[in-house]
């Protein structure tokens, strides 16, 4: 009897560690739901992926993010090279309606489209010609976003086409790159 007792105490006892362990395993999620991307996230330059890609992506990178589905609110800094640091924040909306938010450089600003394809959030943009140094490019972009299984990697995978608006005679013209940002749980 004490035996029996004391197996059902133990089982009571580990009972809430074993359901905080699987829902960490599950990022939080249930069977049919969709990952809350909330977190405090740090870029992991190492197991990222610049493809070539400007060199502001491989800045030490911070995102904070508040997802209440449908909005996803992001908070992210840049420490650039000097020390400086630049924070801008965007908001998506995961049912489909458009957004506008800033671009990745400098001071534009770009429509997005944002949804659910799965268990993964998608963005599309398509922005130009902006003005000033770039003045005449059209560029269209598609960002996905993933979280782990386990809950603690977010990944960023980031398509973009770029061609110029000018003198443009085949789709030869058109650079595309690929970039994958991972980024680690730290709150």
């Amino acid at each position: 009897m004490k035996r029996t007792l004391l197996s059902l105490c133990l089982l009571f006892a580990c009972w809430p560690a074993a359901a905080v362990a699987v829902a960490a395993r599950d990022g939080g999620k249930k069977e049919g739901q969709r990952p809350d991307l909330s977190g405090t996230w740090t870029l992991d330059r190492a197991a990222s992926e610049f493809g070539g890609a400007r060199s502001i992506w491989k800045n030490d990178t911070t995102l904070v993010i508040t997802h209440r589905d449908p909005e996803l609110r992001v908070t992210r800094t840049l420490t650039l090279g000097d020390g400086r640091q630049e924070t801008k924040e965007l908001v998506y909306y995961t049912d489909g309606r458009k957004e506008t938010n800033p671009t990745a450089f400098g001071a534009g600003r770009f429509e997005t489209q944002t949804k659910w394809e799965g268990g993964k959030v998608v963005t599309y943009a398509s922005y130009g010609p902006p003005s000033g140094r770039f003045a005449g490019d059209w560029s269209d972009a598609t960002f996905k976003w993933r979280l782990s299984d386990d809950g603690r990697t977010l990944t960023q995978t980031i398509l973009s086409s770029m061609r110029p608006s000018v003198g443009v005679s085949s789709v030869a013209d058109t650079v595309n790159t690929e970039v994958k940002l991972v980024y680690r749980r730290v709150g």
